[in-house]
């Protein structure tokens, strides 16, 4: 991905607050607990100063991960899922800053909490969609001890997530329009836990299987 992309989805945020920073309040709601209530505030300076500082480092994270990665020579080989992971990074960040400008400036027609859902649905469905095409690195994917150790479990580990992943993603999606899932909450976090946690303990399995064959 271009990088100048990168700056210009990244400004859409700082554009939209030079436009309406006068009708901004001077406390802004930037979190929101059960049920989408405000429950966080923050001044507008500071709101934008916290933008623009978190937008420097993932500019930095998207832009040179790739050049320090000790294993770089790899992301030639999944470069179309490196170039969409990195879009969907600064999307979302970009996205999640413009709905709290939307919703400061009393424009609510989605709800934070569906707002919330939806971001991590479609994070999780686009990483799951992509995840076994990512090959060993250090800053994309399951990084475990034992899947930077072995290519093939790796490789395994990645091809079992993916599914996983989208499955996952799917179900933050659907419970966005479910009331009483989303107001639960907790169903989304135990799906979202299973899908990190599980890949972590295969790789631990398929790693000892891995070593037992060479024993």
């Amino acid at each position: 991905m271009n990088q100048a992309v990168s700056i210009m989805i990244l400004l859409v945020p700082i554009l939209i607050g030079l436009f309406t920073y006068k009708d901004l309040p001077e406390q802004m709601v930037i979190h929101f607990g059960p049920g989408g209530e405000p429950d966080g505030f923050q001044s507008k300076g500071t709101f934008f100063l916290t933008y623009i500082l978190i937008s420097i480092v993932i500019f930095a994270i998207v832009a040179y991960t790739r050049k320090i990665d000790p294993k770089k020579q790899n992301y030639e080989k999944f470069e179309k899922a490196y170039g969409i992971i990195r879009l969907l990074t600064v999307l979302i960040l970009s996205a999640a800053f413009s709905h709290l400008l939307a919703y400061n400036l009393g424009m609510r027609a989605i709800g934070a909490d569906v707002f919330a859902n939806l971001i991590i649905g479609v994070l999780w469905l686009v990483i799951g969609n992509y995840l076994p095409q990512v090959r060993s690195n250090y800053f994309i994917g399951i990084k475990t001890p034992w899947t930077l150790a072995s290519e093939e479990v790796w490789r395994k580990t990645h091809r079992m997530s993916g599914p996983l992943w989208v499955i996952a993603g799917l179900f933050a999606i659907l419970s966005a329009f479910l009331p009483a899932m989303r107001d639960a909450s907790w169903p989304l976090l135990v799906v979202i836990g299973l899908s990190v946690g599980v890949p972590v303990i295969y790789s631990y399995m398929a790693y000892r299987r891995l070593e037992g064959t060479k024993g």
